[in-house]
């Protein structure tokens, strides 16, 4: 696994270099497993999302998956700018929702009612802070 790659780094690195060779692929291993289920867990609950979009889907989560994976898999194929492209308009929409909640969240925020004043800025106030 990647704990045999010299200097790669990561958790699988750490451990290879602090307890040895045999426990740096144990933990590598155990890496891959949970990249693994995250992609497996991600593609359920996109199976599940999707249908809310298009419901007639909904018998079918698995169209959903297989879609996904090709396009996935086209990405990583294209590799460089189109891959990368692809990265940072999936960063400037996440980045945009955010800003979105933020700024549509701002009328709704009350300090002074909510926090309790200036007084809890510090724990005992700024003179015990100084």
């Amino acid at each position: 696994m990647s704990s045999m790659v010299p200097f790669e780094g990561g958790a699988f690195g750490l451990a290879r270099c602090t307890w040895g060779f045999y426990y740096g692929f144990i933990v590598g291993c155990c890496e891959s497993i949970q990249y693994i289920l995250y992609v497996t867990c991600s593609f359920v609950s996109l199976g599940r999302m999707v249908p809310t979009f298009w419901p007639w889907i909904n018998d079918f989560p698995y169209v959903s998956w297989a879609i996904s994976y090709v396009v996935a898999c086209v990405m990583l194929i294209l590799g460089g700018n189109v891959y990368w492209r692809w990265n940072m308009a999936l960063a400037l929409i996440s980045f945009v929702i955010i800003l979105v909640y933020l700024v549509g969240s701002l009328p709704y925020v009350d300090i002074q009612a909510h926090s309790g004043g200036s007084a809890n800025y510090f724990i005992g106030g700024f003179s015990d802070f100084m």
